[in-house]
């Protein structure tokens, strides 16, 4: 009842994932028209009473689109250690159903039961499209919050002309309720040899996580079906690494006095006690300004066993141990004496060379007073989403903001929320926004 309970979920959160993703495509879409539409109109205000604003804008506008690029898909991590792995071989189908132990697929008027999944002689699990679309889901694979991990599997299409392969993963707590979306791969369509699909290197913030189920998908991107083609799966694989996080003293990594940014460092699931974190500070160019080298003092983390009540789990091939590891904390404050755009830069550098790297990006601005008036505003159809509320009513006043579109939907029941809102819309009021 337990995996019958995550298959369910894990259904519905994926087809909410993609379905939500298609959507926020639309709203971006219509959102470009109309910033396009309303630019000429609001140009020349903007240049003559908002001209102050301009330098902050632009390095806000810097942070906001500031991202890290997964890495190559052509090799693994140094570091990765194998946590689950299903290659569709005879150890992964010990009854010879020519079907994965323990795996699930979904079956619903959309995801048909006449479709045929099943592993082909070659060793791979193969969906033979005949309209509709396809979902499998792995059994529940314990893991650990002190650790990010990466999801791989390879894949092949044949004549897919209206769908497309591609994995994603879900976080459960240890009461099978989904806590998190950990990502989805790209979409493979056409005809495609085998490549390689990647979710990650992904983590999470809920400490209640302690389970994920993969899933396969092959599912339409437009109206049409597929009644020929097909896709193959190989070499699920699922590992974890080292966890590095960078945090700094700012919740949206705006400053004002170059003498408040510091930044830390947590680290965890290492296998080696005392590595080298080294910082650096980066401007716009590129440039090093700054470095400081220290060596970590780790503290030893004992990671429990996850022990599942599903019996399914216990038995379950592929699954690995999940060992102990050490963990820290370091902080910097970086020699900033003027203001712009930096980059804060950190690697792990241990026996086998960089261990992890992470890079944060943050603002020094210079204050200015709420404008007066005029027909600068922003657009923000994800809410918050991204930035929390406090830290948008601290950023609205510094970019010169006069208005802000924002949505107000919560359930009726949630008062929290309501109070929320009410006390956000009086900061915004309090600034004549």
């Amino acid at each position: 009842m337990w995996f019958r309970r995550v298959v369910h979920i894990v259904t519905r959160a994926a087809i909410v994932f993609a379905t939500v993703g298609r959507s926020a495509s639309r709203q971006r879409q219509r959102t470009f028209a109309c910033c396009k539409t309303s630019t000429s109109n609001s140009r020349a205000c903007f240049q003559t009473k908002h001209e102050k604003f301009s330098e902050m804008l632009t390095l806000l506008t810097l942070l906001l689109g500031a991202a890290t690029a997964d890495g190559s898909l052509d090799s693994r991590h140094p570091e990765a250690v194998e946590v689950y792995l299903c290659d569709f071989g005879q150890s992964s189908d010990i009854n010879h159903d020519r079907w994965p132990d323990h795996w699930k697929r979904h079956r619903s008027p959309d995801y048909p039961a006449f479709i045929d999944i099943a592993i082909a002689d070659e060793g791979c699990l193969e969906v033979e499209m005949n309209g509709g679309a396809a979902m499998i889901h792995s059994p529940p694979i314990p893991i650990s919050p002190l650790f990010s991990y990466v999801l791989e599997a390879n894949v092949r299409t044949s004549e897919l002309r209206h769908s497309g392969a591609s994995i994603s993963v879900s976080y459960f707590d240890a009461d099978a309720k989904l806590v998190d979306l950990a990502g989805r791969s790209r979409v493979v369509t056409g005809t495609e040899p085998w490549s390689r699909l990647r979710v990650g290197p992904f983590s999470t913030s809920h400490e209640r996580a302690t389970f994920v189920v993969i899933t396969l998908h092959v599912e339409p991107r437009d109206q049409g079906f597929d009644l020929t083609g097909f896709a193959q799966f190989d070499d699920v694989w699922l590992a974890r690494l080292p966890r590095m996080t960078l945090q700094s003293s700012s919740p949206h990594n705006v400053y004002s006095d170059p003498g408040d940014v510091e930044i830390t460092c947590n680290v965890s699931g290492i296998q080696q006690r005392d590595p080298l974190l080294r910082f650096e500070l980066i401007d716009l160019t590129g440039r090093t300004l700054a470095e400081m080298k220290h060596r970590l003092d780790g503290e030893v983390v004992a990671l429990s066993n996850q022990v599942s009540s599903d019996p399914m789990l216990a038995e379950s091939e592929g699954v690995k141990h999940i060992d102990d590891g050490y963990r820290g904390e370091m902080s910097w404050r970086p020699p900033l004496s003027g203001h712009g755009f930096f980059r804060v830069r950190v690697r792990m550098l241990g026996d086998t060379g960089v261990m992890h790297e992470r890079e944060i990006s943050l603002v020094v601005v210079r204050p200015q007073p709420p404008p007066v008036g005029g027909e600068f505003g922003w657009s923000m159809p994800e809410g918050d989403r991204q930035l929390p509320l406090d830290a948008i009513a601290d950023v609205l006043p510094q970019v010169g903001a006069n208005w802000v579109k924002f949505p107000l939907w919560y359930e009726p029941t949630d008062r929290q929320r309501a109070d929320d809102l009410a006390h956000f819309t009086e900061r915004l009021n309090t600034n004549r926004i």
